[in-house]
């Protein structure tokens, strides 16, 4: 057989193998496109983690990397789940062009981090904000462990439920990431017209090596997410139509939502008073 109907072969086999698997619910429309890409990339623990490590040459960083990766980035993203909309996304696209070995690999390499994020960082910032702000929670108790395994089993159930009913729960996150960001804003703005701006000198802003190695790991990190709505391609109303809008808008708020805050956290405080979280 030639290349061009080895090619035609895998298309055909690809779409038995579509039309034959049950029907999925296309439950997705762009604003739940948009708000389950938001919910994905904007990290609100790295946001001070970002300014921490990188100082004022933080702000510079992320927007030269807004630039020359999110915004590159975003466009592939756009590009490839508006041309392939499978069930699976990244690994559909690494399948289609090396095969399933390699879609096998880059899927862990993908996804590798998550467990130890969800059962570790995040699990962990949850129950010392719980403890902090609503009720006390010893470190290395019963409740503590409680806690954390039910957390962490919450969020497994809401990532396998049905994208129908699963779907409120992202909306209502992305919603809340940017709200909290927003009332975030707010308040530095209200703080620096009290007390003043006491952050970096404008000349600290200016990049470095040592800035660009000590920042971009976390930022590029941070900066990633638009491909995660494609996992679910085959539950999207128009994914051709409303995929390349659900990113660029997405994009556009991420960028935002990070770039804003930074700049806002350097503003008005010193590299002394920027730690973590807190």
């Amino acid at each position: 057989m030639t290349q061009k109907e080895l090619f035609v072969a895998q298309k055909l086999t690809e779409k038995t193998a579509l039309t034959s698997r049950p029907h999925l619910r296309r439950s997705l429309g762009r604003v739940d496109m948009i708000l389950l890409t938001i919910a994905a990339t904007i990290g609100i623990d790295t946001i001070a983690q970002i300014a921490g490590a990188g100082g004022a040459e933080a702000f510079t960083w992320a927007a030269v990397l807004v630039v020359t990766f999110m915004i590159p980035y975003a466009l592939v993203v756009s590009e490839l789940g508006s041309t392939f909309t499978q069930e699976g996304g990244p690994y559909v696209w690494v399948r289609l062009a090396y095969g399933k070995f390699a879609a096998a690999v880059s899927t862990l390499l993908y996804w590798v981090t998550n467990p130890i994020w969800l059962g570790g960082s995040l699990a962990f910032i949850s129950v010392a904000t719980w403890s902090s702000y609503v009720s006390p929670i010893a470190e290395g108790s019963v409740g503590d462990y409680v806690f954390k395994l039910a957390f962490i089993w919450v969020a497994i159930l809401i990532a396998v439920i049905s994208l129908r009913f699963g779907k409120w729960v992202l909306n209502i996150g992305g919603i809340l990431k940017v709200a909290i960001l927003v009332l975030f804003v707010a308040t530095v703005g209200l703080y620096a017209i009290k007390y003043g701006v006491h952050g970096y000198a404008a000349g600290d802003f200016s990049p470095t090596l040592g800035g660009f190695l000590g920042v971009t790991p976390i930022l590029l990190f941070a900066f990633v997410g638009f491909e995660a709505q494609n996992g679910a391609a085959e539950e999207m109303r128009n994914p051709q139509r409303d995929v390349p809008k659900a990113v660029g808008v997405s994009a556009v708020v991420s960028a935002l939502s990070y770039l804003v805050p930074i700049f806002a956290i350097l503003a008005v405080l010193p590299a002394s008073k920027i730690g973590g979280a807190s």
